[in-house]
């Protein structure tokens, strides 16, 4: 039997597939700032409905990045001095973070934990884990353009977390309305 060889190019495959699914994954982050600007044409469940959902994509997503920490901690353990746990804890941190965050209940002693602070707490977790991602290469466990990726993939992910709640609070400080009136 005669060997059979691949023309495929596997470098150009992983980083192609990566940032197509990648971007893939992004685009339901887009929902919270279109849901905004529908405003009154949308009904009040319907948009608590979109709330819910954006932060329920949002912890799973920082779960799934939390479960590519835990793999490059069993492949390349944090052997650091002060690392805890050779780099699970860190790891999985994020996730039970995400996940506190989704299922807190609104108001919170008082306070309206509604979804704009549980969108840019989820933000802040994805920046986390991007600078988490960063500290694994400077090491040389990651390769230069998985960061590149990830640093746009954050970006798109965390701009439509941010934007509409920052964009609130603003207009709250500025006293301007955000209903037209």
């Amino acid at each position: 039997m005669d060997n059979i060889e691949s023309q495929v190019d596997v470098g150009r495959l992983k980083t192609s597939s990566a940032a197509a699914l990648g971007f893939g994954g992004v685009l339901p982050f887009w929902v919270a700032p279109f849901t905004g600007l529908l405003g009154s044409q949308i009904s009040v469940e319907l948009e608590a409905m979109l709330d819910l959902w954006i932060v329920l994509y949002a912890a799973i997503i920082v779960s799934f990045m939390s479960g590519g920490r835990w793999a490059f901690s069993v492949l390349a353990p944090d052997t650091r001095p002060g690392s805890v746990f050779g780099g699970f804890l860190g790891a999985v941190t994020p996730a039970l973070a995400a996940w506190v965050i989704a299922a807190l209940p609104s108001p919170l002693f008082g306070y309206d934990f509604g979804t704009d602070a549980r969108l840019v707490l989820l933000a802040g977790l994805l920046i986390l884990q991007l600078l988490q991602d960063s500290s694994h290469t400077d090491r040389g466990g990651l390769p230069l353009w998985y960061m590149d990726l990830r640093t746009l993939l954050v970006i798109g992910a965390t701009t439509p977390l941010l934007g509409p709640p920052l964009l609130r609070a603003l207009g709250a400080l500025l006293g301007v309305s955000g209903d037209g009136a």
